[in-house]
Order: C-alpha cells, then sequence, then structure tokens
C-alpha cells in the first residue's frame, strides 16, 4: 500500500498532463487492515477481507470543465464478464476507487483488464487509460 502511494504520488506529481485519467489495481489482503501494521487486536484479523481494489485518478486542466465531463470505468472479469460504472466529475484533480471484495470476489476471480475513459457532454471520447490486457470482447 505504501508502494501505491508513493507511486499514485509521484505520477499526480510529476508527469506531464498529456494523460488526463489514470488507474491501478491493488489487493486487498490481511496485510491492508490497519492493525497488522498497529500491531493491534482485530476481530477482522480472523477473516480479513479478500478481493482487489482499482483506484481511478483524474487530472484534468483549466481549460476543461469537470461539471461538463464523466469517467467510465469498463471492468472484465477473470470469469469474462463486463460492468461498467460512470463516475461524475465535480473538481479537477481527484480519486476514486471500484472494490471487487467477498463473495463478489470469489465468483469473478478478480479484475482481468480494465479501461477508464474521460468522455465529454457528447460521449466524446478525451484521454483514455488502458490495461495492458485491455481487449474489446467479442460476444
Amino acid at each position: 500500500m505504501k508502494k501505491f502511494c508513493s507511486t499514485l504520488l509521484f505520477s499526480l506529481l510529476f508527469t506531464s498532463c498529456v494523460h488526463y485519467v489514470g488507474a491501478a489495481k491493488v489487493n486487498i489482503d490481511k496485510t491492508n487492515l490497519a492493525s497488522t501494521f498497529a500491531r493491534s487486536p482485530d476481530p477482522q484479523q480472523a477473516s480479513p477481507p479478500l478481493g482487489e481494489r482499482l483506484y481511478i485518478n483524474w487530472q484534468l486542466p483549466p481549460s476543461i470543465k469537470p461539471e461538463d465531463h464523466h469517467i467510465v470505468l469498463s471492468v472484465i472479469y477473470k470469469d469474462l464478464t463486463e460492468e461498467k460504472q460512470v463516475y461524475p466529475l465535480a473538481h479537477h484533480l481527484g480519486i476514486t476507487s471500484f472494490s471487487l471484495l467477498g463473495q463478489k470476489f470469489t465468483e469473478k476471480n478478480g479484475f482481468h483488464a480494465y479501461k477508464v475513459e474521460l468522455l465529454d457532454k457528447e460521449d466524446k471520447v478525451i484521454d483514455k487509460y488502458e490495461h495492458r490486457m485491455w481487449v474489446n470482447l467479442i460476444h
């Protein structure tokens, strides 16, 4: 988690604004519990959360009005099913997350690939980030 946070901070601060959106995947398990680091008693240590989480970040230039845009997250699970989530934007800079935990994680077996798109009012793609394994599934 510490490595992820430092990587995210580095990418937000020191990358050029050629890309406005990005994403990163983190595995969720016992090591993500605060009690693991604090070495304190925690009932969740007996059955810790299990799954994966996607962090979606965006950094828009002043020329783009956030309220006129939205982000679409497309996910392909390892069982080859798909899901989409839409996130309206209120600020030029932000981060949000999409979790796959518990029973749903067991059923889907995790994320296979994901794509994040920044769209305007007319659903025109302004920018996108694709996981290296992203493909358009044939139905």
